[in-house]
């Protein structure tokens, strides 16, 4: 996390520089993002899905991972500055401060044998200069892993819900935004007790967001334990049928 702080300062410190620009201009254009988001999803067997901004599952994930994500840049300021109190005063846990822009930078185009905190900020910068904010959020939404090798909300959806991710409900929508955090640790279907806490800070989110009211937050979590239980249950094998083979038919007589 504190690389993410020195990185950030350092991109902010160095614009104007010349060095700074030439190093910046040689980064990969954030133009091909969309195609680049297609070919990570086709590799994993899924496909793009448009996903309204004010859906609930998009309002979840806002709400819990990047809360001014509709206010600030490619960077937040404000977590930004939290983040560097959280290293001054060598405190324990993860601060945060990296956006949904940082994020979509670096599953996007970051080095898996060699990440680069630096260049991930950077290109941060090129997506929020080439991407409105909701163009963004949907490309974060389908570029993001939700575990067992499920890639993009829509995928995920499916396999959870059975249904588009934009047609989720607030319990479903609110479950499914707190995976990408820590997407192996927090998949319903295998650590319940896990995503059951994480759902509970996403609906503390949002109600304290103003997003939904005290009283709906309340009916979401009533209903939290049902849903859970219907997606972390294991399938049951298909019944063998009873029924007697069919006798192949007999020979004609010769």
């Amino acid at each position: 996390m504190w690389r993410v702080v020195v990185v950030t300062l350092f991109v902010l410190l160095a614009a104007d520089s010349a060095w700074a620009g030439a190093w910046y201009a040689k980064l990969p254009s954030s133009a091909d993002a969309r195609a680049r988001t297609e070919a990570l999803l086709r590799s994993h067997g899924g496909t793009w899905a448009a996903i309204p901004p004010r859906s609930p599952l998009a309002r979840s994930v806002v709400a819990v991972e990047d809360e001014r994500f509709f206010q600030h840049g490619a960077v937040d300021p404000i977590a930004l500055g939290r983040a560097l109190v959280h290293v001054a005063t060598r405190a324990s846990g993860d601060a945060g401060g990296s956006t949904i822009t940082q994020q979509l930078a670096k599953n996007l185009y970051d080095d898996p044998v060699r990440p680069d905190a630096l260049r991930d900020v950077a290109i941060a910068f090129k997506l929020q200069s080439r991407w409105s904010r909701p163009e963004i959020l949907d490309l974060y939404l389908n570029a993001v892993s939700f575990g067992t090798g499920t890639v993009g909300a829509e995928a995920a959806s499916l396999r959870l819900f059975h249904r588009p991710a934009s047609r989720l409900d607030w319990a479903q929508a609110t479950l499914l935004a707190g995976v990408p955090q820590a997407p192996s640790a927090l998949d319903p279907t295998r650590h319940p007790a896990a995503a059951a806490a994480r759902q509970r800070q996403v609906i503390a989110a949002l109600r304290d967001d103003g997003v939904i009211s005290a009283a709906q937050a309340a009916a979401i979590e009533r209903s939290a334990p049902g849903l859970l239980a219907s997606v972390s249950a294991p399938s049951r094998p298909a019944r063998a049928s009873r029924r007697t083979p069919s006798r192949p038919p007999a020979r004609p007589r010769t």
